[in-house]
């Protein structure tokens, strides 16, 4: 999803950390959304990290079920910021 919007703004890289960077410049730093909406996709590579390189990682069923429900929460908000940037370039 956040490539998506990236594309859109003519941004593109194959690195997630560049790609996190942009989102935080473009979306959260210049205040087009709320700074708590961000940090799932933070975390979400972090966790992800976590997973990849080291041996264990454990996680509770609530963090799991806190993680999805902030993620469906991120997701929505960036659906909106693509249909946005979609009716600007007038493409439906």
């Amino acid at each position: 999803m956040v490539s998506a919007l990236a594309a859109l703004d003519n941004f593109s890289t194959a690195k997630h950390k560049q790609l996190i960077g942009y989102f935080y410049k473009e979306y959260i730093n210049s205040g087009r959304i709320d700074p708590e909406a961000g940090k799932i996709l933070r975390t979400a590579y972090d966790r992800r990290q976590a997973a990849d390189y080291h041996d264990f990682v454990t996680l509770t069923k609530s963090q799991i079920e806190e993680y999805r429900i902030r993620m469906a929460e991120f997701i929505k908000l960036v659906e909106l910021l693509i249909n946005e940037k979609l009716s600007e370039l007038n493409v439906e």
